[in-house]
């Protein structure tokens, strides 16, 4: 949505974040009883020898604005180029079913295809 809206020139900067909260214990003893846990406690959900989910909660935001903006200003650093985003379930909230790993790689092959950009190029450091 941050990026929509500064697409589309509504905002000149945005905020685009996201959380995960495990407030319920019963996740876990359903989790369980699913044999959804990671053998190991390791997450490895695009790896290879990645068998299970490992819960864990967090918290992101950055603040973004178009890069046009952002380079007519000399004191701005840019640390990342946005070309493409997608939401990683797009599910209504009442739709509790459980995401695998298979649609997620689909979406982020989506998502790098329409960016036009080749995957080996995208990088983190």
């Amino acid at each position: 949505m941050a990026l929509a809206s500064l697409r589309s020139g509504e905002s000149d900067v945005a905020i685009a974040g996201g959380v995960n909260l495990s407030l319920h214990p019963a996740k876990y003893l359903v989790y369980g009883m699913a044999g959804m846990h990671s053998s190991d406690g390791r997450c490895r959900s695009f790896g290879e020898g990645g068998d299970g989910y490992v819960p864990a909660e967090g918290v992101g935001a950055v603040g973004i604005e178009a890069a046009e903006s952002s380079r007519s200003r000399n004191s701005d650093h840019i640390y990342a180029v946005v070309r493409q985003a997608r939401p990683i379930t797009g599910a209504p909230l009442e739709d509790s079913r459980f995401r695998v790993r298979r649609p997620q790689a689909m979406l982020l092959s989506a998502c790098i295809d329409a960016a036009g950009v080749d995957a080996r190029t995208i990088g983190c450091g």
